[in-house]
């Protein structure tokens, strides 16, 4: 019969070697809680930092309020500016958890491909002991060997088994420091994410600040454009206005103007005519005082009549009298 003494060592060496489940980092975590006396749903490094239960939902949940209450009084052009802004986080939001998610299962993969290589690690130790379990047994089995020789056998092997024990307490021991520091670096990375994610949240809410910013004062800039506008849609008014009382007043001036030239050019046409006439009359006079004058010298030397003498004065008279009212 075997000894009870080298039974329990070799269960507990087989139990102590058996190989890690492969699974997710939540399991190994697990585990490592339930192993270390932690209960298994603690909250991690990120959750202790944001201060706030993992499974618990965001109280403000991002995004805007579509509600039409809330929007009745905003200007559709403001209103699509907005929802567009509002897209583009959400997009940002996707993109950057996409991202996160990304790098997490990249740092899964890896985590589990050096657990893989611990598990063959860990596959090849229990095949080596398997082995020398089985040289053991085989030792104990042997016939013909006397029982000193079997005690100092079984010791041996008792003593190959606690060391194997003690180099897989070890194994054990450094993988699950490796899976402590591995999880912290994930943590580190996924804290470092989320700062990152929180700064580009930041710089998107002040550049649409900035933007509203902008359109409020594009608004108001309008606002005054639109105010000089009118301003000077009324000056232009009022100055169409005063043109056209301006033309009229001018084309009455014109029209009184042009009836007082008409007026001038008849007087003048009528003292020209009354000109003429007088001229006339002073030509058939100056022939008349020519024919009398011609008459005169035709006479003898003695001395005019008196008759004579008055008819050249009185044409003399005539013709001053003419030439008066021609000059007036």
């Amino acid at each position: 019969m075997r000894d009870p003494t080298m039974v329990v060592t070799v269960f507990l060496v087989f139990a102590t070697t058996c190989p890690l489940p492969k699974g997710d980092a939540g399991a190994v975590a697990a585990v490592r809680a339930s192993d270390h006396g932690q209960p298994p749903h603690g909250r991690s490094r990120r959750d202790a930092t944001t201060n706030r239960p993992p499974d618990q939902a965001p109280a403000n949940p991002k995004g805007l309020d579509m509600s039409p209450d809330l929007w009745h009084s905003v200007p559709p052009y403001l209103k699509q500016v907005l929802t567009s802004i509002d897209d583009r986080l959400r997009g940002l939001d996707a993109f950057g958890s996409a991202l996160r998610l990304t790098r997490l299962d990249f740092s899964l993969e890896q985590v589990q491909r050096k657990l893989d290589s611990f598990d063959s690690r860990l596959g090849r130790l229990e095949a080596k002991l398997d082995v020398r379990l089985e040289k053991v047994e085989e030792a104990l089995s042997g016939r013909g060997k006397d029982a000193a020789s079997s005690s100092q056998q079984q010791q041996q092997g008792a003593a190959d088994a606690f060391h194997l024990s003690r180099r897989f307490d070890m194994l054990a021991d450094k993988l699950n420091n490796k899976l402590a520091f591995l999880e912290t670096k994930l943590d580190m990375r996924a804290d470092r994410l989320a700062n990152k994610l929180e700064l580009l949240e930041r710089d998107l809410q002040d550049a649409s600040e900035d933007v509203l910013e902008k359109m409020a004062r594009g608004d108001e800039a309008r606002a005054r454009l639109h105010a000089d506008m009118s301003r000077l849609a009324d000056m232009a008014e009022r100055a169409d206005t005063a043109q056209r009382q301006t033309a009229t007043v001018l084309r009455v001036d014109v029209a009184d103007v042009i009836k007082r030239a008409d007026a001038k050019m008849d007087l003048f046409s009528n003292e020209m005519l009354a000109a003429n006439n007088m001229l006339r009359a002073l030509q058939q006079q100056g022939n008349a005082t020519q024919q009398a004058a011609s008459s005169c010298q035709a006479m003898s030397a003695d001395a005019p009549s008196w008759e004579q003498a008055s008819e050249l004065c009185l044409s003399y008279v005539q013709i001053s009298w003419y030439m008066r009212t021609l000059l007036k």
